[in-house]
């Protein structure tokens, strides 16, 4: 589709959801227990929400899934690719208040590997 070629979509529920609640509904869709690890919180957005209008104009309006359904679709298709692996953060532009899995790869220098 030539009007989608470059262009940035935000992707995002219709309706709220914490993390915790997220965390909840991807574990269950994986089937298996969740694993949360509360930290402190850190200095970003409280409540983000996304706007599909761009989308909508683009692809046109179609039915919104519910975050279980897409969730569990979604983890259809991670059981049948398998696992990956994880992608490293490489030359981080401003390594101050990173969290800490993004700050070890920004302390080791470009291409994480010093």
């Amino acid at each position: 589709m030539p009007e989608a070629h470059q262009q940035t979509f935000n992707v995002g529920a219709d309706e709220a959801h914490s993390v915790l609640d997220l965390a909840d509904e991807v574990a269950a869709a994986l089937g298996v227990e969740p694993r949360v690890e509360h930290l402190p919180p850190r200095k970003e957005v409280v409540h983000a929400f996304a706007s599909h209008d761009k989308a909508r104009r683009v692809f046109g309006r179609t039915a919104p899934i519910p975050l279980r359904e897409g969730l569990r679709r979604m983890a259809r298709w991670v059981k049948a690719r398998g696992p990956t692996p994880p992608v490293e953060f490489k030359d981080i532009e401003v390594p101050i208040n990173l969290p800490p899995s993004w700050a070890k790869t920004a302390d080791s220098g470009p291409g994480g590997d010093s």
